[in-house]
């Protein structure tokens, strides 16, 4: 028979027992935040990309004790068809990207770095020239020297950050697949939030990525594609690496892709390719700077972040000053986040 000990007794803690406690988890809560803080990108991907694959997962497998194989199934699909292939092709674009604008700072002349963009001459130390050709990676090794070693140092270390980087995304992606439910449970039972809170701020933080690689990034895709293959045409060497920016400019509202193609036009302007510069002004302002305002309500059906365009402008540039590249994803976020809290608590207030 339970005695009157079985049932749950209310907390007896005293006011200072209490205080402490709370000092102690807010302590913890920091070092904790310190600690993950180098992979928290990569954690906030796998959140995303479990939260966009867990209907597939449940459509493979209804009953629970075969989760943990369609969520195999799922994670590795998500590896060989886009994260693989992504991570590489971006780590290579990103060395050439970088490798481009360190050039063009050593012109010294807003003149020679424009002309530098449109060059239809390839750099001697292209990171995707070096890697495609042996020869030329053995030339530029017994060319360079030193610089060689250090270039060789960085990408070492930053592919073995990148390797680390997608086992964390992988393992969060599968578990997040697997437990995502049961850790929203968790989350509820410890959280001091009501149910309805916790959820709303769960479904922000999935709208939010959702509209990110969904929304803003097939329609990133698709001008990137269109500006590189116009750059391409014209003879541009460095193709690739413009429409790798024209990506992530994509992201900027209103000025986005314009940051990528107007030195473009500059440069073929000043440098006698008046022609090239008219059709590559008319091609991007007609077709690339507007084929979003086609996609967008297409794309609106799947996702969307419920932001004022400037603010989501300011939070993107912000968090790529702040954070780096990852900004662009991380800044939205927090702002989204902070908007979906604050309704939380005026929810009489005008949205």
């Amino acid at each position: 028979m339970a005695t009157s000990t079985d049932a749950p007794r209310p907390s007896t803690l005293s006011p200072a027992r209490s205080n402490t406690l709370r000092a102690i988890a807010v302590a913890l809560t920091i070092a904790s935040a310190i600690v993950l803080s180098p992979y928290v990108p990569w954690l906030v991907l796998a959140g995303w990309t479990a939260a966009l694959a867990t209907p597939w997962v449940d459509r493979l497998a209804p009953r629970r004790d075969r989760r943990r194989t369609a969520a195999a199934m799922v994670t590795l699909a998500i590896l060989v068809i886009a994260a693989g292939p992504a991570i590489a092709t971006g780590a290579a674009m990103w060395a050439d990207a970088r490798e481009l604008l360190r050039e063009a700072r050593a012109t010294g002349t807003g003149r020679a770095a424009l002309e530098l963009v449109i060059s239809e001459q390839q750099a001697p130390h292209d990171p995707l020239r070096l890697v495609s050709s042996p020869e030329a990676l053995v030339a530029w090794l017994r060319s360079s020297g030193p610089e060689a070693w250090s270039v060789a140092t960085d990408v070492v270390g930053a592919a073995g950050q990148i390797a680390l980087g997608l086992v964390v995304f992988l393992a969060g992606t599968y578990v997040g697949l697997v437990e995502g439910r049961r850790a929203f449970a968790w989350a509820v039972a410890h959280l001091p939030l009501a149910r309805r809170d916790v959820r709303r701020l769960a479904d922000a933080f999935v709208e939010t990525g959702r509209g990110l690689l969904v929304g803003l990034g097939l329609t990133g895709l698709v001008q990137a594609v269109l500006a590189g293959g116009a750059y391409a045409v014209i003879g541009i060497e460095r193709a690739l690496v413009l429409a790798f920016l024209t990506f992530f400019a994509s992201f900027l509202p209103t000025i986005g892709t314009g940051l990528v193609w107007g030195p473009v036009v500059i440069g073929l302007w000043i440098t006698g390719r008046r022609g090239e510069a008219i059709g590559m002004l008319a091609w991007n302002a007609l077709v690339v700077s507007t084929i979003d305002n086609l996609l967008r309500p297409v794309l609106a059906r799947v996702g969307k972040v419920d932001m004022h365009v400037l603010l989501l402008l300011v939070s993107m540039v912000g968090g790529l000053v702040a954070l780096g590249p990852w900004g662009i994803l991380l800044g939205p976020l927090v702002v989204r986040l902070l908007i979906e809290a604050m309704r939380i608590a005026m929810p009489s207030a005008p949205s």
